[in-house]
């Protein structure tokens, strides 16, 4: 083998960290927007703008939760079988609402009718609230320890219930996380929108900043005093392979916080997060787009490595017998397991960064995704190079947004023309005569032009003068349909003939 066991197992401990943070981090946006999405945007045409904003990158961002459920089943599938049989109401609950997210996007605009798009507003804002709320939640039951236990058969038997999960410490770590990912949330979106959407999203995003950094000080404060803490006394070397209940642990007030003592170093990350909230409100204030984002990304990367670095070893610590608690060191797979599952992750990563050069070059054409968080700045650095609005609203010289607004003018009038063609195509129609074929034909071509034109994007929902181009080459070619739609109309009748 060319890693000890020992080694393997930190490995996959510090891999399955950066997938969590990864997924925080570039995920976290996604849910941040639709959390804020009532809030930023008040009309249909605003809520398009934020949708379009992150529409770039949401479908990549969802592989980050696929990865880090198959990286937990491989590595630690003891992990995999506790969490999918205890909480599972909650797990439930917040999976169907995270679906929601995607399909929102998907499925939001197929419809024009309000209360469709009134529906699946509602559902891309319970899709961005509820996952948000429920990993906060979540972490908060992990410091409080899961009330289960390993009968000898290693078979876990969960005490609790669906309301077990729902105590005060835990819904405080709850509002962590939905005021954080709001936050991020709300610092991507001033990257990408202009005008009122823009002093919305700085206004709610700093508004999320302060709630996130005092909800997480009171959260680490009723973690030295009123959560009990668990460490580890006795247990077989790490480079063994044991069951959990081999080991002894001792459980005290403050014991999360041991670890910060013992490596006093460690602190510096906890206090990077409050460092991160208190960047991006001080950014935001001062209108620093990228900056704002950068120190968001900070605080939500330092605040699940905090909560990482609290409950070292343990991944599920247990309420009801400490002793059974599950750590790094007794949950892992075999050694060839861990080895060539080790293999295929970084070639799979790998594979990630690759695709984050293509994914940059596409996403300034507006389209695809990047799917890790290089990407995500690469993105944020497009988004502020085509966004860098002054603070009243004006375009700064080094904007190259003279390029988007010659790009816009020429789609408005080409959508001007094709709507004065469209009417008088529709009153020329009903002087004419014509096959119920042809008739059908025609009217299909006018449906999709007016389709074409019933909600046209507005200035703000571009993000390059490509995805403006893109937009004309498709009213463009309504109107060359048109062309050959009065090419087939018979001539109109002259006045000898009617008389």
């Amino acid at each position: 083998m060319l890693l000890d066991y020992e080694t393997l197992k930190l490995i996959w401990w510090l891999l399955a960290g950066a997938l969590l943070i990864g997924f925080a981090v570039v995920n976290g946006f996604d849910l941040g927007i639709g959390v804020l999405l009532p809030w930023v945007a008040r009309r249909n045409e605003e809520r398009r703008v934020l949708l379009d904003a992150v529409e770039p990158v949401w479908k990549g961002n969802q592989v980050w939760f696929v990865i880090a459920g198959g990286v937990l089943f491989a590595a630690w599938p003891q992990v995999y079988a506790v969490v999918l049989s205890a909480p599972y109401a909650a797990l439930i609950a917040a999976s169907f609402a995270l679906v929601l997210h995607p399909v929102g996007f998907d499925l939001r605009g197929k419809v024009v009718e309000p209360c469709w798009r009134t529906a699946w507003d509602a559902g891309l804002f319970l899709g961005g609230m509820v996952p948000a709320l429920a990993f906060g939640i979540a972490f908060g039951n992990l410091l409080l320890g899961l009330p289960f236990r390993f009968e000898d058969d290693l078979q876990a038997v969960y005490a609790g219930g669906f309301f077990d999960l729902l105590h005060p410490f835990a819904l405080l770590a709850g509002i962590v996380g939905l005021s954080m990912l709001a936050m991020h949330g709300g610092t991507f979106l001033q990257l990408h929108v202009r005008g009122e959407l823009l002093a919305r999203a700085r206004r709610f995003a700093s508004y999320a900043a302060v709630v996130y950094a005092v909800s997480f000080a009171a959260a680490g404060a009723w973690v030295a005093v009123g959560v009990e803490g668990h460490r580890v006394l006795a247990m077989p070397h790490p480079d063994s392979a044991f069951v959990p209940m081999d080991k002894t642990v001792l459980a005290g007030t403050g014991d999360w916080l041991r670890n910060y003592s013992v490596h006093p170093l460690l602190s510096l990350v906890p206090l990077a997060a409050f460092a991160g909230a208190l960047g991006a409100l001080l950014s935001l204030r001062w209108r620093l787009g990228l900056a704002a984002f950068l120190a968001s990304s900070m605080a939500v990367a330092c605040t699940v490595l905090t909560a990482g670095l609290s409950l070292f070893p343990f991944v599920i610590p247990s309420s009801l017998r400490p002793d059974h608690g599950i750590t790094l060191w007794d949950a892992a797979s075999g050694p060839l397991t861990l080895q060539l599952a080790l293999f295929a992750a970084i070639a799979l990563l790998l594979a990630l960064f690759v695709f984050t050069g293509r994914g940059r070059r596409v996403s300034l054409r507006g389209r695809g995704g990047a799917h890790v968080f290089l990407a995500v700045l690469l993105l944020a650095g497009t988004g502020l190079a085509q966004n860098d609005v002054d603070g009243d609203g004006s375009i700064s010289p080094k904007d190259p947004q003279r390029l988007m607004d010659e790009e816009y003018a020429r789609l408005e009038l080409a959508r001007s023309e094709l709507r004065r063609r469209l009417d008088r195509l529709q009153r020329e129609l009903g002087e004419q005569t014509m096959s119920a074929k042809e008739g059908y034909r025609i009217v299909r071509v006018m449906s999709e032009g007016y389709r074409l034109l019933k909600n046209p994007r507005l200035r703000a929902a571009f993000s390059s003068p490509e995805r403006i181009r893109e937009e004309l080459a498709r009213v463009e070619l309504a109107d060359r349909r048109l062309d050959r739609v009065e090419e087939a109309l018979p001539p109109s009748p002259s006045a000898e003939d009617v008389e």
